[in-house]
């Protein structure tokens, strides 16, 4: 019951698919578009971070509308064991 919640943060993955497809994309730019910080996002990339629940549901759309797929929260941080 007690302790944190782990989760697994696949933001890596999902920007390097993004940046397969569209070399000019940078991480840069994404923090720009989602209103967050350069080093902030580097935190989210690396698991160093969790994002605060606004962030989490900026990013989730800000890769929706860029992949023009249905993103949810629970795509890009997976609470391990489940």
């Amino acid at each position: 019951m007690g302790g944190q919640l782990k989760f697994e943060c696949r933001l890596r993955v999902i920007l390097a698919e993004i940046k397969a497809k569209d070399p000019s994309f940078t991480h840069e730019q994404f923090a720009e578009r989602v209103g967050i910080g350069k080093s902030t996002l580097s935190g989210l990339i690396n698991g160093h971070k969790l994002p605060n629940l606004e962030n989490a549901y900026k990013i989730a759309r800000e890769l929706a509308k860029i992949t023009g797929k249905s993103v949810m929260v629970e795509d890009i941080w997976i609470l391990k064991g489940e």
